[in-house]
């Protein structure tokens, strides 16, 4: 999350395609297991509100009242 976090704050838009993240998890996953891999992980910080998605870009962007900032 942390990497996720910083990641997201250093982007000029400050958001992170989703796909970037899958792409990085289909290397430590097998190819069945990182999209899940990626849906827990914003399912965990959507719920933890550290970081919101937007389903219509698929993109990542922290939320305005996160502790995260």
């Amino acid at each position: 999350m942390q990497r996720i976090i910083y990641v997201i704050k250093t982007k000029s838009n400050k958001q992170l395609p989703s796909e970037f993240l899958l792409n990085i998890l289909e290397r430590q996953f097998e190819p069945q297991e990182a999209p899940r891999q990626l849906e827990t992980l914003i399912d965990w910080g959507r719920y933890a509100e550290v970081f919101g998605y937007d389903e219509y870009t698929h993109n990542l962007f922290l939320e305005e009242f996160s502790l995260a900032e």
